[in-house]
């Protein structure tokens, strides 16, 4: 991992948050993964639960990571 990044795992443990300061820039890179994902193709039920999702909302899900003091602290002093 770089000098300037750092990588947070949410306490659920199914999701972790890569941060990247770009060298001279004032703008960040955020990552959001989800651990686990295999890159399969959905199954027809799958991709339908999707579709309905997209169509009725607008868009699919929104992840969300949960971070604790410790990981809040880390993010605070990398952004800083």
């Amino acid at each position: 991992m770089k000098e300037d990044s750092v990588f947070l795992m949410c306490d659920c443990h199914s999701h972790a948050l890569y941060v990247e300061r770009f060298k001279d820039e004032e703008e960040v890179y955020i990552s959001l993964f989800e651990h686990g994902y295999s890159g399969k193709r959905m199954n027809w039920c799958q991709r339908l639960r999707w579709c309905y999702r997209i169509i009725i909302h607008g868009h699919p899900w929104t992840d969300s990571v949960i971070l604790n003091r410790d990981n809040q602290r880390k993010l605070k002093r990398f952004l800083n």
